[in-house]
Formats: structure tokens, sequence, C-alpha cells
């Protein structure tokens, strides 16, 4: 056995640790990015002070991603800039930016094709660097120079105004620094509006007024042409300029110089100063307000008479040809009275159906514009056309962005059709349990959960009356363009009236999703949707239906399995998607884990409000370890029972333990024929509650 000395123990230590130092000196500095060096996934770097932070960022509920610059430390993500906001770029393949050795930084795909560049280039390779400054300047720099400034932030503002950054134009770039807003929330590409400053000194007009300000006899305004007129005194250096309409300013002293052209650099001295230093006044020619009014209004007035005219003439136009093609569709209080007909041939006779549910049959359809529209064709409706209509009034006055826009609806003798947005990538039933389905990652999975509550909590707390949805299942979460979750069938309950149990029949077909109040013939809440949203988030998080592991066991019942594992606090990996191969945020993972365990909750008092639900899964509220559900405990204790219950009744309702079979097995009878008769009003859930 060898003994070292402590001596010889210090020396090692003492070499081991310049070794660790060696080798972080070659790694990236917390706020910098070195030559050759990238940024990639979720890596970022910090300004040295901690108060920003650059890395990749998606915008709202877009797909998308962009490279920006945010507050380090304030929630929700407050982004200052952005670079690639007029190239977004779309994830699908592996991202990186890079700054090259030339001194270029460019946002790269996995097949190296650039998408963004700042396009700067440095007369020495390999001594540049990219720091992100305390002040959110990202500056390209040499390495050994810092004043030898290659390209900055602050000279491509995008939407906000950061301290210590500059409008107007830049001498070196040659271009104007402008403010550009955001389009809106979900893509950062530059509005229709900005924010500059004026960089002409004067306006063409004949001389009427003028405006004299005070100015340095030693900066000389700069301008396109300066003259000296001969003259003896200041009246006439003004008479002078007044019959010269090219004449843009004039400044008197013993002489009359005169200045042509736009002026830049006037500057206006404080009151303070003009006692301290020698100054001259600076005559300026400005426009006559009177008559530019005039003028103005002149125009104002034509081209609203234009406009006009011109809608008009459009508007004459569209309805002739609608009416010669048998089509009038009339608004409606903003939605779109369709004649039957016309929705028959929007459909081609209703021959491609998109889906069935509860509440009636959906098909695409076509208008006339070349829109897309999804067409419910109603059943099990007793109301008479003015009740109908006033509750489609109603949810048509829904605008969420998570929720499905209903654009019309129509109503002819027996008829009732609502008319919907189109939804390309269909239903979440049919991405996750369809041989072949489309694999959705961890980050789109979490999306629609957040969504998906979004949207509940919407109807349940925003509306002018408490919605109900009454329906939470795969099927009536819609997916859009960009896989951004959309609710569908929300308040369909109260279209087809107090007699709609004949519609639970069929809900009831959907495995999982009721909350036990259905069957112990309490007062439906919201809470019950929170049930649903509990059970429709564990299939999120596993991939499959909770039905699927009652036929491999009840250790295999998802429901169950999530609850265990987070009361135990295990590895909560193991009940995510095995497709995902465990790529997932190991933290949105537990909150979502969590949060479907408290949803779930029995009595409808311990369940969370799904804008609590939004809270936790956007990280603003703490969740703390839920207890196991008790009809899950029940289930544990009589496992035959509950399994056979579960099965029989397609749902998860309450039960009790019995050692008389028949007798269990005759109260689940008797529950499904309460739930098949038409039952006391006060056990249907009321889809529209005033709060």
């Amino acid at each position: 056995m060898e003994i070292i000395s402590n001596n010889n123990l210090i020396s090692q230590s003492v070499v081991l640790l310049l070794l660790c130092f060696t080798f972080n000196g070659t790694s990236m500095a917390s706020d910098t990015i070195y030559a050759g060096r990238t940024l990639s996934g979720t890596q970022t770097i910090t300004s040295a002070g901690g108060i920003f932070e650059l890395g990749f960022f998606t915008a709202g509920n877009s797909r998308n991603y962009y490279v920006g610059i945010w507050y380090k430390t304030l929630r929700p993500r407050t982004v200052v800039w952005v670079a690639n906001r007029n190239q977004p770029a779309s994830g699908s393949s592996p991202l990186t930016l890079q700054l090259f050795r030339n001194g270029s930084l460019a946002l790269l795909e996995q097949t190296k094709s650039t998408i963004w560049s700042t396009q700067s280039m440095s007369a020495v390779s390999d001594s540049t660097m990219a720091v992100l400054l305390d002040n959110g300047n990202l500056v390209i720099r040499d390495e050994l120079d810092s004043s030898a400034v290659l390209w900055q932030s602050f000279d491509h503002p995008t939407d906000t105004w950061l301290p210590g950054a500059k409008l107007g134009y830049n001498k070196l770039t040659k271009e104007k620094l402008v403010l550009t807003p955001s389009r809106n929330p979900q893509n950062p590409a530059p509005g229709i509006f900005s924010l500059e400053m004026e960089l002409t000194g004067t306006i063409s007009a004949t001389l009427r007024i003028c405006l004299v300000v005070d100015a340095w006899t030693d900066l000389n305004p700069k301008s396109q042409k300066i003259g000296i007129l001969e003259v003896k005194s200041i009246e006439e250096c003004i008479l002078a300029c007044s019959r010269d309409c090219s004449i843009t300013a004039f400044l008197y002293d013993n002489d009359c110089k005169i200045w042509k052209g736009d002026i830049f650099n006037l500057i206006q001295l404080p009151s303070s100063l003009t006692k301290l230093i020698d100054y001259r006044k600076m005559h300026l020619r400005v426009a006559d307000s009177t008559n530019e009014v005039k003028r103005k209004i002149t125009w104002i007035a034509v081209g609203v008479l234009a406009g006009f005219l011109s809608i008009s003439t459009i508007l004459m136009v569209f309805l002739i040809r609608k009416r010669s093609k048998g089509a009038s569709p009339i608004v409606q209080d903003s939605l779109v009275l369709f004649k039957y007909k016309d929705l028959r041939r929007a459909t081609d006779n209703f021959s491609e159906k998109l889906g069935e549910g509860g509440f009636g049959s959906v098909f695409k359809g076509i208008l006339p514009n070349s829109t897309d529209i999804a067409v419910k064709k109603l059943k099990y409706l007793e109301q008479g056309e003015k009740q109908f209509r006033a509750e489609v009034g109603t949810i048509g006055a829904i605008h969420h962005i998570n929720v499905v826009r209903l654009w019309g609806f129509c109503t002819e003798t027996s008829k009732r059709l609502l008319v919907y947005e189109y939804m390309p990538n269909g239903s979440l039933q049919s991405l996750f349990h369809q041989e072949n389905a489309l694999m959705l990652d961890w980050d789109a999975r979490y999306h629609i959960a957040v969504g998906t509550a979004r949207g509940l909590a919407y109807l349940h707390e925003e509306c002018r009356d408490c919605i109900i949805h009454c329906d939470i299942k795969p099927d009536n979460i819609l997916l859009d363009a960009e896989y951004s979750p959309k609710l569908a069938d929300f308040g369909l309950a109260k279209l087809v009236g107090r007699h709609h149990s004949r519609v639970l029949t069929t809900m009831r077909g959907t495995v999982g999703y009721l909350a036990p109040e259905w069957f112990s013939g309490e007062a439906i809440t919201p809470k019950a949707d929170v049930f649903s949203y509990g059970m429709l988030l564990i299939e999120v998080i596993t991939g499959r239906r909770n039905r699927e592991g009652l036929d491999e066991g009840l250790e295999n019942y998802r429901p169950l399995m999530v609850a265990n594992v987070v009361n135990k606090g295990e590895d909560v990996g193991t009940l995510l998607d095995y497709r995902l191969e465990g790529r997932a945020d190991k933290d949105e993972l537990a909150q979502a884990c969590k949060v479907a365990c408290w949803c779930i909750q029995e009595d409808e008092k311990d369940r969370p409000t799904m804008r609590q639900v939004v809270q936790i899964l956007e990280g603003v509220s703490d969740v703390n370890i839920p207890p196991i559900p008790q009809f899950l405990q029940r289930l544990v204790q009589c496992p035959l029972e509950g399994v056979n219950h579960l099965k029989t009744t397609c749902s998860s309702g309450l039960w009790s333990c019995s050692d008389d079979q028949s007798a269990f097995q005759a109260k689940i009878n008797n529950r499904e024929t309460n739930i098949h008769e038409d039952a006391p009003e006060g056990e249907h859930c009321t889809s529209l509650c005033t709060r």
C-alpha cells in the first residue's frame, strides 16, 4: 500500500485544481459566446449581473422558435429583443446559434442552412466574442479590444426601447433606428406601426410664419447647401429669405447665412444655458398651418368619399353574384344565418364525415370563398326556433384562442345545424388513440394540456354566464394548424335542454371521464369538468387510454398508477409514454402528474379550479403532494368488484365493497337504469349557470 504525505496530497490537489481551471477556460462563459462556439436547445447565456438572458423561446401558443433576449427573473417571460422575428424557425430539426470565426453570428438548422445572420465581419479571425451586457445589449466585438464593436443588438431594435439604446439615424450603418410592435402574442414579426425620430428639421412652404430657436454658433447645422447673402441688416435678410422659397433657414450675425434643403443636427438650447454661452438665433421656415389644415381636410373628404363609393360598388357586385348563385347568408348578431341548401351544397350533401358524438355528426364543408368549415348536424332538439337562436347567440359570443369559434347556424323547420371553424389536425383522439397516429413530443403535449386548461378556465370564469362543458374527452379537444388545442362542443348540453339524458347514454360510452357526482345524484358544477380534465391529462402523460390498463390487471390502471407513484414520491418518469423514450422536462412532468391527481379527487371541494390548474402548469403557483383519491382506494380494497364496475358502467364513479356479488351487481344495474332514463333536472348538468 502506497502512503502519500500531506505535502504530496496538497501538491496533487493544486495541480488538479489548475487543470480544472484550464479546462473551464475553454468552455463558454456565462455571458459570452466565443468564436467557433454554439448555443442550442435550452442552453442560454446570462449577463454578468444576472439581469438579462439570451436563448431560444417560443412566442405565446406558436410552435415557431426564435432567438431573443429577455429579463431573466421576470415572470411571465418578458422578451425585449428578437433576432429572427422575420425568419421564424419551425423547430422540426435541431437549431443552433453559432458565432463564426469571421465574427458573424448566425442561426442555423441541422442542415447548416442559415435562417438568420448578423452578417458582421472581422478583419482578424478567432478574435471575436459575443457578449450579453447588463443593459440588454448583445455586442459582437474584438476579444482584445472592447471598443472595436462589429455589431450590436441596440443598432437593430425590435419592439422594446431599453435604457441606453438610441432611436434616430445611424451614420455608420446608414439605417434608421425605429421601434415596431409585434403583430400579435404568437407572432413577433414587425407590425404595421412604428416609433421613430423625425430626421428633417424643415417643412417646405411659402414663408408665412418664422420659428426662432437658440442654436450653437460653433455647431453650424448641416444641409445640402449653405450660402451667404450680401445684406446690411437683419430686416434685409428676412426680406430676402421671404422671397426665395428654396431657403429653409437663416442666421444673421453681421452677415446673412442661409440653408437650403433638409437640415440636420439642430439643437434647442435650454434657457439656463443661453446666458452662459455665445449663441445666435436661427430662423426656420415652417408651413402656414391654416392652409395646411384646409388641404388635409379636403384630401380626407375626398378619400372618404372615394372609399365609400368603392365599398358600395364592391358590395353591390358581391350581392349580385351571390344572388345569381342562389346563396344569400344573413348576418345576425355577428353570426351568419345559413340556408340549409347552401350548407348541403358546401358539404357535398354531407358526404365527408369528420366525426360523431352524443350531440350529432360533424361534416367538412367548403364555402364559396374557399373557406373550410365544420358543420354539426344536431339531434335530440326540442326547443322552438326562438329559444334555439337565443342559446346559439350565447355560444356565438364566446371568443377565446383555445375555444373553437362558432361562425353561424341554420334553423329551418326541424333542422338545426351549427357552423364552426375547421381544425385541420383533427382531434386529440385521432392523434393518440389510432394506429399509425402522429407522435406528439412532450413539448406539444404540455402545450396542449396548458391550452385546454386555459380554455376551460375561460368558460368557467370569464364568460358572461358560467359554461360547464360536461363532456371533456380527447374527441372534443381539436387541434389547429399549429397543434394548438381548442375546446369543441361546449355549451351543447344546454341546447339539447332538460331532457338530454338520452345524450348521456352516448357520453357514458366515453370511458373514464365522468365525475363521481354524475352517479351520486349531486348537483353538477364546473368541478365536474375539472375531474374530466384530470382523467384526460393522465392520458396525455401516458399516451394510452385509461381503460386499456384494466385488461392487463388492476395494477396497470393508469389513474391508480399515477396516484400511487405521485403519492409515494417515486420517479414520475416511469409514467411517461414509452414512445417518448424519457424525453420530457422532469419538472413539467411532475407538475402535470400532481395536477392530474388533484383534479380526480372524489370530493369536488378537494379539486382545484381550472384557473388554479393553469397557474400551476405555468409555474406561477406551487402544488403539494395529493392524496390517493378515495374511489381509487376502494378500488384497491375490492379489486374484482371495482374492475367489473368500471368495465360495466364505463365510468369512474362511486361504488361500495360488498360480500354479496349479486347485491353489488344490482346496485350497478340500478345506477345504469337511472342514467338511461329521464332523471330529475337537478341530476343533469346545467350547461349555462349564472355566477
